[in-house]
């Protein structure tokens, strides 16, 4: 039977939500997984230069029809941004397939605020009635004093009934600190009848040398749904550092900023033995789990700076009288400078046979002839019965603007484009040479 562990895993979390979120709009059911996509392009674009920061101010979201083979306008994105390039107000039209506004469906403005360490304490969506926004549901969140892009407490609500109402994903995690500054214990509360209650705790134990030697992670339990009793879940000693800074608050200690070395670990199975390597120092670890009957071997390699990475989890499992059994999954996921997902990629095999594919989609991007920038962003799927990539989604990107406020060139995409040679002529560039490529008021070196 296989061994359903995962390494660093389960060390504590608050339900679903991660140390640096990111927000996403409630939209559509039939745009969701799109929708996510869009949210994840405007992470991070490429500054033209040191003191600019170009975003674009429209998008539009389009999903293929397989059976017409044609795009179909499913949403328009027109967003305002800070100085640092951070959304502040996006503004989603639903469309119909010919482009249209699509009155059936509410248009959305979803509003953020950011603290002095750039992390988002909130976020307002409101739909468009009557031509007058009104409530929808708004996220306020707070941060670790210390470390900053920690969740502390995290509220949702809906506008219900003139007054707002929390709903789900509503909790609190305290954490305690020694005299040192070091993380001693972390209690996660969650929302119940009212009340904020205890469900999860970690406590970590620190030797002469002032670095954690144990953590144990523990779980509030019932047998019967009444009687309610805690449970220690894991617990990680003998622990020996490659890196730490005492700030253990989060499920990962294999992070850049603590990452163990070696150590045992206690759960349900026994007594399991753990070694980590860090090849590198951009985050990449290799870690083997070993124990009685099998080993967890995991590689996470960071590939670049734009959040790439490869990731592989070899698992093997002996037992008695019975050949080795041996299950392993590969994850890809590349990113290119302007945050766009360029190819997702998850596939499984057993006993060394063939990958299954999973998941694997691709990205392409047509890029603005003269900023650089990307105009079209397309997404293709892999059909595992054609062994395909079909269309799935595209974006295009519009109204790019430097943010800053500093005074930058706007592409003028309906402007001629004009050739000149270095001493100013004009020309028609046939021949091989150097340039002046000129669209509108923008003008750039070329080399053909």
């Amino acid at each position: 039977m296989r061994k359903l562990y995962i390494l660093f895993a389960a060390v504590i979390a608050a339900t679903s939500m991660s140390a640096a979120p990111v927000f996403s709009p409630i939209k559509a059911k039939s745009q969701k997984n799109a929708i996510k996509k869009v949210r994840s392009i405007k992470k991070s674009r490429k500054a033209e230069a040191a003191t600019a920061i170009w975003r674009p101010g429209t998008q539009i979201l389009s999903e293929w029809d397989p059976e017409n083979l044609t795009w179909m306008s499913s949403a328009k994105y027109e967003t305002t941004y800070d100085a640092a390039g951070r959304i502040l107000t996006d503004l989603v039209t639903p469309l119909t397939p010919e482009g249209a506004p699509n009155e059936e469906e509410p248009t959305q403005r979803t509003t953020y605020v950011y603290n002095e360490f750039g992390m988002p304490t909130s976020r307002l969506i409101e739909n468009l009635t009557d031509n007058v926004f009104t409530n929808y549901t708004k996220q306020i969140r707070e941060y670790d004093s210390e470390v900053h892009n920690v969740i502390i407490a995290n509220t949702e609500s809906m506008w219900m009934q003139s007054e707002w109402t929390n709903i789900g994903n509503c909790y609190r995690r305290e954490v305690t600190r020694n005299s040192l500054g070091n993380v001693t214990e972390v209690v996660i509360k969650v929302l119940y009848l009212g009340e904020y209650e205890a469900t999860q705790k970690m406590k970590v134990e620190y030797g002469e040398d002032n670095k954690a030697n144990r953590i144990v992670t523990s779980v509030l339990s019932t047998d019967d749904g009444v009687n309610m009793y805690w449970t220690d879940e894991i617990e990680y000693k003998d622990i020996v550092w490659h890196h730490t800074n005492g700030q253990i608050i989060t499920d990962d200690i294999t992070s850049t900023e603590n990452g163990i070395a070696s150590c045992t670990v206690m759960d349900s199975d026994g007594e399991n033995k753990v070694t980590v390597e860090y090849p590198d120092e951009a985050g990449s670890y290799h870690s083997m789990l070993t124990y009685a009957n099998g080993s967890v071997e995991v590689k996470n390699t960071v590939v670049d700076n734009y959040g790439s990475y490869d990731y592989e989890t070899v698992e093997i499992y002996k037992e008695e009288g019975e050949e080795d059994y041996s299950y392993s999954e590969i994850e890809r996921l590349r990113k290119n400078e302007y945050g766009l997902e360029t190819e997702i990629y998850l596939a499984v095999s057993e006993n060394g046979e063939e990958e299954m594919v999973m998941e694997w989609a691709k990205g392409t991007i047509e890029a603005d002839a003269v900023s650089g920038y990307p105009k079209v962003f397309t997404v293709q799927n892999f059909d595992p019965e054609t062994e395909e990539f079909a269309n799935t989604y595209k974006i295009d990107f519009s109204d790019y603007s430097d943010v800053t406020g500093v005074d930058g060139i706007k592409v003028d995409e309906q402007a001629p484009v004009e050739y000149y040679t270095i001493d100013g002529r004009r020309t028609k560039a046939t021949e091989p040479g150097i340039y002046i490529r000129r669209q509108g008021k923008n003008a750039i070196k070329i080399v053909k």
